[in-house]
């Protein structure tokens, strides 16, 4: 039972970690296509 919690503990904060990965990289885009729109203007 404690084994399954820690196994379901740190699935749930992978899960986290990614969401916030695609976050950190979907913002970090948005950054570069606003230099690249600067840029060519």
């Amino acid at each position: 039972n404690n084994m399954l919690r820690k196994v379901l503990y740190w699935t749930s904060k992978d899960q986290i970690l990614k969401q916030e990965e695609e976050q950190a990289v979907s913002s970090l885009r948005l950054i570069l296509i606003d230099l690249i729109m600067f840029t060519i203007v």
